[in-house]
């Protein structure tokens, strides 16, 4: 079986999304237009399905609000049939769901069956018919909408946690600790995510009070944890390697670099005085230097 990755599309992807673009339309997009769609619109969200390691379908859209709107499907004519085409739509909604869509819709040519059959299965249901919509034949198109969009984070979340028990020979009762991402913004969670997976970090830090606050299990050396994106995609799981307590004041320059995210000790303590003055008002703990903080060593065990 193919290993599959589904990725936003890059500048440096078009060429190969110009020729399933051309292998697929009697009126193909133009490589002008491809660029604008990637380098200027701010409203068009465009993914890549790659097989391993070659991109073999694309899809874009729209999102305009709460409202998103599919622009292309695509998928190489040699890989048709193999399912491609509904793995890449099912991320391209998770993907308007997680930027808040509520409402997707599309248009398909009156004649195309076997993609209405794929976009029925996916929950979209004909509204209305365009006529005349499609230039080279003059072709009615059949609008297409679905409305609230499914979340299928839960179901993702099991697969691969499944597929890491499988994968790696673990017993099936085998539990997650806990799934987290790291990061308050979708762009800090992407960097830290990036470190993580290339091992650069390997520390994270937590403020020993919040446990006792929330009731939260301190982790214990051979713990699994699954990491997610953001928007709580799964993307990889770590396994806890040592877990120490020390003050805040004695955290030591070797620890903070484990984290990887700081460039000196005076970085770390200033941003996470922070966050944990942050934390500690929202929670009902004071933070002070004294403070005692959690410090879990991990590394990546599947990606």
């Amino acid at each position: 079986m193919a290993n599959l990755v589904t990725r936003p599309m890059r500048f440096a992807d078009i060429d190969d999304v110009i020729a399933i673009e051309r292998d697929s339309f009697s009126i193909p997009w133009s490589r002008g237009a491809f660029v604008r769609e990637i380098l200027e619109n701010q409203c068009a969200r465009y993914l890549t399905l790659l097989a391993d390691g070659r991109i073999v379908a694309y899809a874009g859209m729209w999102l305009v609000l709460d409202e998103g709107h599919i622009t292309n499907v695509a998928v190489r004519s040699a890989f048709r049939g193999m399912g491609y085409g509904e793995a890449l739509l099912r991320a391209l909604m998770q993907t308007a769901a997680d930027e808040g869509a509520s409402l997707l819709t599309l248009e398909v040519r009156a004649s195309n069956v076997v993609a209405q059959s794929l976009y029925r299965k996916l929950g979209f249901k004909p509204v209305g018919v365009r006529k005349n919509y499609y230039e080279d034949n003059r072709e009615d198109a059949v609008l297409m909408t679905i409305a609230p969009l499914p979340d299928t984070r839960e179901i993702e979340v099991d697969c691969f946690w499944r597929a890491f028990l499988c994968e790696t020979g673990m017993p099936g009762h085998t539990r997650c600790r806990s799934r987290l991402h790291f990061g308050m913004t979708r762009s800090e969670s992407d960097r830290l995510l990036d470190l993580t997976l290339r091992g650069i970090k390997q520390t994270v830090f937590f403020a020993l009070p919040s446990y006792d606050i929330t009731g939260s299990a301190i982790p214990v050396p051979g713990d699994l944890s699954m990491v997610t994106d953001f928007y709580g995609h799964p993307k990889c799981v770590i396994m806890t390697k040592r877990v120490s307590r020390v003050r805040f004041a004695d955290v030591t320059r070797e620890a903070c670099g484990r984290d990887g995210n700081y460039p000196d000790l005076y970085a770390w303590r200033s941003a996470h005085s922070d966050l944990f003055t942050a934390e500690g008002a929202a929670l009902g703990y004071c933070f002070t230097t004294d403070m005692k903080v959690l410090v879990e060593e991990f590394s990546v065990v599947y990606r």
